[in-house]
């Protein structure tokens, strides 16, 4: 159990850290793209203002600082521009004396095929170009061209290294964290363990009051007989007596190591659990139903896996409507593989199980503040105590713990359980 909940630390703590590390990689990505784009933009409407041309001038210089742009993103990188008017361009090569005026014609011709577009960028032999289309009369358009090269390979470098850097310190948080998360859960484990311990002490200890009650109340019956008052107080010492014993067995029951996994004919064992119950049907004038796949092997622990189909089936018995059906069922599932998986269904008609919230089946002491009667909401699969028989429409008398009990024996053997209610039956599903 308490490594599940180790792992579930470690998970949530890594997808917490992985959606800040995700968070912060694009917020300063995107703050930097915004910043590059801001100055790119700033220079080309000053291109577009001057005809092409960048003058230096004081004016220019102080316009920049106060747009936050660099004087190196302003006089640092090559532009042109281009005169269009009646399919004729007159090129102005500006400050990109690398270019050739056919490589500059074509650019051009580019940024004029994007007639649905006023702005954009070009790329030419790795090399990156921001162009603005104007209009300065009806007949004539000015085309301003800008190379933003290094801030596209800026981007990119802060990019790369913002993921590798997330990256690492992913992978130390992931280290840290799982090197110190048996100390995160160190206090619910301590805190578990005084209740387990707890919880066997004063099982034990209410053992000798209860002897004493027990040999009191024999002691009055051979005094003055068997009356309703003793009969009584033996059934309610015999019911503490056996709620006891379930406190102990569930407070071991996770503890328990001296008994190894062993491979079991599963499919045997059920149906000798079922055979072993099949009184009780008819005594109670239930409806029985079993279909058990035979050769299903598995490793565990024989005894506990026979309590664990023993508390499904009497908790199916205790709580099916009155001339209901039970009904069982073991198959394998995806027998085609090497290990396949045995899945034990038990279930049975259910009327009152209607909007029941049925996560809350398996928790310790779980009973349904509604009803104590067989429709009771809880199905806590207690042993078969003091419910007396009569076809389905007596009290069943439980304690809660039967379901926590079987998710136990269930979570030890690495499988699942879960609660399922449809049409008027409840269905218990196991996979070992």
């Amino acid at each position: 159990m308490f490594r599940k909940l180790r792992f579930q630390f470690i998970a949530i703590t890594t997808l917490a850290i992985t959606l800040i590390l995700m968070t912060l990689v694009g917020v300063i990505n995107t703050v930097r793209y915004l910043q590059t784009e801001h100055d790119i933009q700033a220079v080309l409407d000053l291109l577009t203002e001057n005809n092409g041309t960048i003058p230096d001038t004081n004016e220019n210089r102080q316009t920049f600082d106060r747009q936050f742009v660099s004087q190196g993103t302003l006089y640092n990188f090559n532009y042109f521009s281009a005169r269009i008017k009646a399919n004729e361009a007159i090129i102005n090569p500006g400050t990109a004396n690398h270019l050739t005026s056919e490589q500059i014609q074509g650019f051009v011709d580019q940024s004029g095929l994007q007639s649905f577009r006023d702005r954009g960028y070009l790329e030419e032999d790795g090399r990156y170009f921001s162009y603005r289309i104007s209009p300065v009369s009806e007949t004539e358009r000015l085309v301003v061209f800008f190379e933003t090269t290094q801030a596209f390979r800026d981007r990119w470098a802060l990019l790369v290294l913002s993921i590798q850097i997330a990256a690492i310190s992913w992978l130390a948080f992931v280290v840290v964290v799982t090197i110190f998360s048996g100390l995160a859960i160190r206090p619910f484990v301590r805190n578990y363990d005084k209740q387990r311990s707890f919880i066997t002490n004063a099982g034990h200890e209410l053992k000798t009051p209860l002897a004493v009650i027990a040999a009191n109340n024999e002691l009055q019956e051979l005094l003055t007989g068997e009356t309703e008052w003793t009969q009584s107080t033996k059934d309610q010492v015999d019911r503490l007596d056996h709620l006891i014993a379930k406190l102990i067995r569930l407070a071991r029951l996770e503890e328990r190591k001296d008994q190894a996994p062993v491979t079991i004919d599963f499919s045997q064992l059920v149906q000798r659990v079922s055979h072993n119950m099949s009184a009780l049907w008819e005594q109670e004038g239930l409806h029985y139903e079993a279909d058990i796949q035979e050769g299903i092997s598995l490793q565990g622990v024989p005894d506990d896996l026979y309590e664990l189909v023993s508390i499904l089936l009497d908790n199916a018995r205790k709580y099916c409507d009155p001339q209901g059906t039970v009904r069982l069922q073991l198959a394998n599932y995806k027998p085609w593989l090497r290990k396949g998986r045995a899945v034990l269904t038990v279930s049975n008609d259910y009327a009152a199980g209607q909007g029941q919230d049925y996560r809350l089946f398996f928790d310790r002491f779980y009973r349904s503040d509604q009803s104590r009667t067989r429709q009771v909401v809880s199905q806590e699969g207690a042993e078969p105590d003091s419910t007396p028989a009569g076809g389905g429409t007596s009290p069943a008398q439980g304690y809660g713990i039967g379901l926590s009990m079987a998710q136990n024996i269930v979570s030890l053997h690495r499988g699942k359980i879960s609660v399922h209610y449809k049409d008027g039956v409840i269905r218990f599903v196991v996979s070992l």
